[in-house]
């Protein structure tokens, strides 16, 4: 499975990957809205890799697809399969180069006409930013305990027309 943009190439992450991957991972700035923390290691990425499906949408679970820019690594995008329709998130090493709406769009329009849904931390601008420019709305909060402090989760969706 692959996915072709102006400048990138999604394809499920590879062990090609994990250096890259693991690097920007590691970096506190965007591992701060995100599940994992800084700490973020080889072997977890040795463990997501092996166990990642080739197929988009995955049949169950998630698949973590790389985007790659000029064979280089720049950021990931994730698929959750749901009953009904799919979870995305995003992570990107390289920010503020457009190649998250560019990878975001080309998963959306994939994906469509499936339901489509994602969730962030309420203080993470750049996502709420992303998810709106590509069609996402924001329809709900809930309060989240997330690494070791109260915040908000959004709620977004992107429903088919």
């Amino acid at each position: 499975m692959k996915l072709t943009t102006a400048r990138l190439t999604i394809e499920p992450l590879a062990e090609r990957d994990i250096p890259d991957f693991v690097a920007y991972r590691q970096r506190p700035e965007i591992a701060r809205y995100q599940s994992w923390s800084p700490d973020f290691a080889s072997r977890d990425a040795q463990e997501l890799v092996a166990s990642n499906p080739a197929e988009l949408p995955p049949l169950d679970g998630w698949v973590q697809l790389a985007m790659h820019h000029d064979g280089r690594l720049v950021g990931d995008l994730a698929v959750h399969t749901l009953a009904v329709g799919y979870e995305l998130g995003v992570t990107v090493g390289e920010q503020r180069q457009g190649y998250a709406t560019e990878g975001m769009s080309a998963l959306v329009a994939h994906l469509s006409p499936s339901p489509l849904f994602a969730f962030s931390d309420s203080r993470n601008d750049a996502v709420a930013a992303l998810l709106t420019r590509v069609g996402f709305v924001r329809d709900g909060q809930e309060p989240d305990f997330f690494k070791g402090e109260w915040t908000t989760l959004d709620g977004w969706t992107l429903l088919p027309d």
